[in-house]
């Protein structure tokens, strides 16, 4: 009765603002109930926190508080869209999210896929390392607070955490609430200290991790001061002893993330995240990788021009750092949409590692998913998700060539991270126009070269300056002229061929694509042999893994009867 009674209380009281549909779950702080928001026509979850810490927080510390948790702005948090004070109880809003919890899918599974754990803790680092720069402690990491949504864990609660200031904490203690779940807490926090930092946060996340690997958490008992005694008297099992599966670099950043000491672990959630990917002991890193082709996951299947054109502007970005052996784009698309396990391409390409990837494109919004995998191990070493603005494209792809070359160790001369950084347009919308003008092309019919022709014609109409799309274009007409496909005179092809690929050169003199381009043609039009080999080697130096380059230049080295050398 005193359930259907604070609903209907908190119904007349948000009566224009919000509906209250029914009661979704509740904890030892709050209960969040389903709502729907009036103005903004949409599924929420109203968090009412109770009566006692209300009263004791008070609505204007309420109100000036939770702007720190409103002010998160990360992918992998579950944001804040409301707050305020109704029927005398004080509520926040969040999105609903379709889906479950962490505890729902251990629940179901008891134990996770370790890689497939690791993942999803190292997402959790990322939001928690986000609020910790902020100067927000969670100090309630569990598997009920992380939710899954379409595969991407989202923390929640951090509205809670607004709590847990010095003075709050001290004035919890009072009412006989506890903030925090023994089974998470770190030592400091069962001991009641007032001051915690971001260790406390790497504790609890790491107590997540080892349950979702062994199935149960590092310590249990029958009460929560059964649970609580353990933390200070014994030591976790090695996880290893549980579950013999997991790699020992794992073990080892668990065992320093769980020290009871707060100093002796890791003094960030990303360098737990950062440990959980190396090895127990420095072994050389991988120089090699494919990217495959990204995944997309619009709604709109025409957007898959979009998909297909993240996979090659990152191949483009990692084939500017030279320490890294970067697979081309015509050996990863036939695996766009691949049978084989992850070990076999890596046997078929003989690569170390592979860049997986999906993207999710809805109007002006894109998110972007990337995991970089060992095949021999099938470890992730990174992964990210990107929720932007479409017009932060390049940035994301820079960040993604910058974070795998810092994975992989690769070392980055000042000019390649000049490069990487640089963006080949200012015009989003040419942008799109090349990659749509690039996927057509790629079909090889003759419909499509025409219209991959017409879109980058578009692309360098609305950019003049925009030197990749004029070297597109060199290359299509080539192609037309050498009657690949297409059906312009062969002399009107060339014509345009030498004209885009000259304003591609004065654009940018260094671009591989244009210096491949002319060396193309300098081999079958002008017969300047000598020439068109000096433009290709070129190509090659400016982009070591530029497929297109020594795919020309092995054709004119068997013209010139150099066939070990072609090979």
């Amino acid at each position: 009765m005193a359930d259907t009674d604070q609903l209907t209380r908190l119904n007349a009281a948000l009566v224009g603002r919000y509906t209250l549909d029914r009661e979704l779950g509740r904890g030892g702080m709050a209960t969040v109930y389903l709502a729907d928001d009036l103005k903004h026509h949409r599924k929420v979850a109203l968090k009412v926190l109770r009566p006692e810490l209300g009263s004791l927080l008070g609505p204007e510390r309420f109100a000036r508080e939770i702007q720190v948790a409103a002010g998160l702005t990360h992918p992998h948090i579950l944001p804040l869209y409301d707050s305020g004070e109704a029927a005398g109880l004080l509520f926040y809003v969040m999105p609903y999210v379709r889906g479950e919890n962490l505890r729902q899918r251990l629940a179901r599974e008891r134990q996770l896929p370790i890689e497939e754990a690791i993942g999803l803790v190292r997402q959790v680092a990322t939001a928690l390392e986000h609020a910790h720069a902020h100067g927000l402690v969670h100090r309630d990491v569990k598997p009920e607070n992380i939710l899954l949504h379409e595969g991407v864990a989202m923390v929640t609660d951090f509205g809670i955490a607004l709590a847990a200031g010095a003075e709050g904490d001290q004035r919890l203690t009072g009412t006989g609430l506890m903030l925090g779940t023994p089974h998470y807490m770190s030592p400091e926090q069962a001991a009641g200290e007032r001051t915690l930092d971001a260790r406390s946060d790497i504790y609890s996340l790491a107590c997540v991790l080892y349950e979702l690997l062994a199935g149960e958490p590092p310590f249990t008992g029958a009460t929560a001061q059964a649970v609580i005694v353990k933390r200070f008297t014994t030591q976790a099992q090695g996880i290893r002893r549980l579950r013999p599966s997991v790699p020992p670099g794992v073990e080892a950043a668990l065992q320093r993330a769980l020290a009871r000491v707060p100093a002796d672990r890791f003094n960030t959630a990303a360098a737990f995240a950062q440990a959980l990917s190396l090895p127990a002991q420095a072994q050389a890193r991988p120089s090699s990788i494919a990217v495959l082709p990204f995944q997309n996951l619009s709604p709109d299947p025409e957007n898959e021009f979009f998909a297909d054109g993240m996979t090659e502007d990152v191949i483009a970005q990692l084939s500017k750092i030279r320490s890294l052996r970067v697979i081309g784009r015509g050996s990863v698309m036939r695996f766009k949409q691949r049978k084989e396990t992850l070990q076999e391409v890596g046997a078929t390409l003989d690569v170390a590692t592979v860049l997986e990837g999906s993207v999710r494109r809805a109007g002006s919004r894109v998110r972007i998913v990337s995991q970089l995998i060992d095949v021999d191990s099938d470890r992730h070493l990174w992964a990210e998700t990107y929720d932007r603005d479409l017009t932060d494209i390049f940035e994301i792809q820079s960040d993604v060539a910058m974070k795998i070359a810092r994975a992989l160790e690769a070392e980055l001369s000042h000019e390649e991270r000049r490069e990487i950084r640089k963006e080949p347009t200012a015009d989003l919308e040419a942008y799109q126009l090349y990659l749509q003008g690039q996927h057509c092309i790629h079909r090889w019919t003759g419909e499509g070269v025409a219209l991959g022709l017409g879109y980058l014609e578009q692309a360098v109409a609305r950019d003049p300056a925009y030197a990749l799309a004029h070297a597109a274009l060199a290359k299509a007409y080539t192609d037309i002229a050498l009657g690949v496909v297409g059906s312009l005179p062969p002399e009107e092809a060339f014509a345009r061929a030498k004209l885009a690929t000259a304003k591609a050169l004065e654009l940018e003199p260094r671009l591989a694509e244009a210096h491949a381009a002319l060396g193309h043609l300098k081999y079958v039009h002008d017969y300047d042999w000598a020439g068109a080999e000096a433009e290709l080697k070129l190509a090659i130096e400016l982009n070591p893994s530029s497929g297109d380059a020594y795919d020309i230049y092995g054709l004119l080295l068997s013209s010139l009867e150099r066939y070990d050398e072609a090979i």
